[in-house]
């Protein structure tokens, strides 16, 4: 198999804006012509359709070490330039590395994002937009691993960054400290459960054909479905949080005019960082 490298100039991407992440045509594979997603294996229990259904207790798991792959095909091109995975055990394993390709001829791959698997949280890779019929998150593994959610697709560049007093995904941590003490006050010991995180995100000045065309479709997805944030590419791109709403009639800040043809919005986000 040959596989094509592509340089991405450092000039168009990344981006200072949040990106976020909730189109995956893993999940509407079934809508497209002749669409196919595909795991090349699986231990028998753990299949594909588990890194579809939003829930991190569920997952895919290939059932043994080497290189395995997702993929999907269609008859149409499709526009991808981010993936995205979740409630991952790569960490553990040591020298896992991840390829994200698409196919440019017969037995010819093109590369355009690669990353060695460091550590436990979120993953997400965002790379300029590339439509193709054939794309391929490929994995190479020296021991069995499991995936929890896997996205890939295009993912939604705010037109703006968060106001000031927004604070980073994995700062906004949400513990439980329970102290217990003595009957005359001592100290006999404390207690700690880390809960995930918290934390707002604040836009102005968005057009308001970004709000038709961008904002309003993450907002319907999201309304039951989860979605990463990669709020900074550029400076923090292993500042990923998997995230989800609560309740979208309170989470989500009605999209409101601030001046002529721009509006503002906002959303709270639940979610985890590891």
């Amino acid at each position: 198999m040959q596989i094509l490298r592509t340089i991405i100039p450092v000039t168009l991407w990344p981006s200072k804006a949040p990106c976020i992440a909730y189109d995956n045509v893993f999940a509407r594979v079934g809508d497209l012509p002749n669409g196919v997603f595909v795991a090349d294996a699986d231990d028998g229990v753990h299949v594909k359709e588990n890194l579809l259904d939003g829930k991190e207790f569920t997952y895919w798991s290939p059932g043994s070490s080497g290189v395995h792959y997702l993929y999907f095909y269609s008859l149409v091109k499709t526009e991808v330039n981010y993936i995205a995975l979740h409630g991952h055990s790569m960490s553990t394993l040591g020298n896992v590395y991840i390829q994200v390709m698409y196919k440019t001829a017969p037995g010819a791959w093109t590369e355009v994002a690669d990353k060695y698997v460091t550590d436990a949280g979120p993953i997400m890779l965002s790379f300029l937009p590339v439509r193709a019929k054939e794309w391929k998150i490929q994995i190479t593994s020296p021991s069995n691993y499991r995936i929890a959610i896997a996205y890939i697709g295009r993912s939604m560049v705010m037109e703006r960054g968060c106001w000031s007093g927004f604070t980073p995904p994995w700062m906004g941590r949400v513990a439980e400290s329970i102290t217990n003490v003595s009957e005359s006050g001592s100290l006999l010991g404390r207690s700690f459960r880390r809960k995930g995180i918290k934390f707002s995100m604040d836009f102005t000045n968005i057009s308001q054909v970004f709000i038709r065309d961008e904002w309003m479709p993450f907002v319907q997805s999201a309304e039951s479905l989860p979605f990463f944030v990669q709020w900074n590419s550029l400076d923090y791109p292993l500042d990923v949080a998997f995230c989800w709403v609560n309740d979208a009639s309170k989470d989500f800040k009605h999209p409101r005019y601030s001046s002529h043809s721009h509006m503002s919005c906002g959303v709270d986000c639940t979610g985890r960082v590891e």
